[in-house]
């Protein structure tokens, strides 16, 4: 779930998340996750309190991710979440 939403920076978005799942990886229980603010059809405007279905990469000591790279609404993810049951009840 999305927790805070900082002021952007110039051609960058940031949401800082509590991650509830993790699929790959050992991320902490907060997350920064940057995105580009491009203009195009990758650009994602994260809102607070919404869950989400994260894809990320590491670039440069920064977790990156646009709509592009998977990352949606987690209520539109529901056939991607695998066995987790109660992810997809949220």
């Amino acid at each position: 779930m999305v927790v805070e939403v900082p002021a952007s920076k110039k051609g960058k978005r940031t949401a800082v998340f509590a991650v509830d799942e993790i699929f790959k990886g050992t991320p902490k229980e907060e997350m920064k996750v940057t995105t580009e603010a491009t203009g195009d059809a990758c650009d994602l405007n994260f809102e607070e309190a919404q869950n989400y279905l994260v894809y990320t990469k590491w670039e440069w000591g920064n977790n990156i991710t646009s709509r592009c790279m998977g990352t949606k609404l987690l209520v539109k993810a529901k056939n991607e979440l695998g066995p987790s049951q109660e992810l997809k009840d949220k």
